[in-house]
C-alpha cells in the first residue's frame, strides 16, 4: 500500500527544524569527502603519475626487461605515487583542520526550513539561503550534504536525526521547496 502524505504525516513527526553540532572530525571527514571526488585534482594526478610512469618506461635500463616487470612497475608506481599524494594531503588537511579555529563553523548549528529559504543559526551569525540557490543535496553513509552552492555547503551529521524516517522527511521537505521555485 502506498503511503498518502496525510498518512505518512502522522507517522512522521514533521520536523522543520535540526539543532546539531560539527567537530573537527566532521569538518575533517567533509575535506576528504570532497578531495576524493575533485575531478580536476585526479585528473591532474592521472596525468603526472602517466608521464612519470611512461618515463621510467622508457629508460634505456628498462629495456631489457620483461613484460610483466613492465607491468609491475607501472602498477607499483601508480600505487605508490597514489599513496605519497594522499598521505601528504591528508597529512596537510588534518594540520590545517586542527590548527584552525573555524569559528561559527565548530559547535551548534540550527537549520529551520522556511518558505523564503533555509535559515542557518549559529553562534556568530544567521543566514537565510534563498531556495533558488540551492544546488543538491547528497547523503552519505555519515552525512546529509547541503549544497546552496558548489563550494557552500551545510553538513548535518545524520547521527543528529532520530531516526531514518526523519531524516528523510527533512530532506524530502527541503526537496519540495526548491522543486516549488
Amino acid at each position: 500500500m502506498i503511503n498518502s502524505p496525510t498518512s505518512l504525516a502522522s507517522d512522521v513527526p514533521r520536523r522543520t527544524t535540526i539543532k546539531y553540532c560539527l567537530n573537527r572530525w566532521d569538518i575533517l571527514r567533509w575535506h576528504f569527502y570532497h578531495l576524493a571526488r575533485n575531478r580536476v585534482l585526479i585528473g591532474f594526478y592521472l596525468m603526472v603519475t602517466l608521464w612519470m610512469v611512461w618515463d621510467g618506461l622508457r629508460a634505456p635500463e628498462m629495456a631489457t626487461r620483461t613484460t610483466g616487470f613492465k607491468i609491475f612497475f607501472a602498477a607499483f608506481f601508480v600505487a605508490a605515487m597514489f599513496c605519497v599524494v594522499c598521505g601528504l594531503t591528508m597529512f596537510t588537511r588534518v594540520c590545517v583542520v586542527m590548527s584552525k579555529k573555524y569559528r561559527g563553523f565548530l559547535g551548534e548549528h540550527e537549520l529551520e526550513i522556511r518558505d523564503d529559504g533555509l535559515v542557518e543559526r549559529t553562534d556568530v551569525n544567521e543566514s537565510l539561503h534563498r531556495w533558488t540557490g540551492f544546488h543538491k543535496i547528497i547523503v552519505t553513509g555519515r552525512y546529509l550534504y547541503i549544497y546552496v552552492t558548489d563550494n557552500n555547503v551545510h553538513i548535518v551529521p545524520r547521527r543528529h536525526f532520530a531516526s531514518e524516517l526523519e531524516l528523510k522527511a527533512f530532506r524530502d521537505e527541503i526537496e519540495r521547496h526548491i522543486r516549488a521555485v
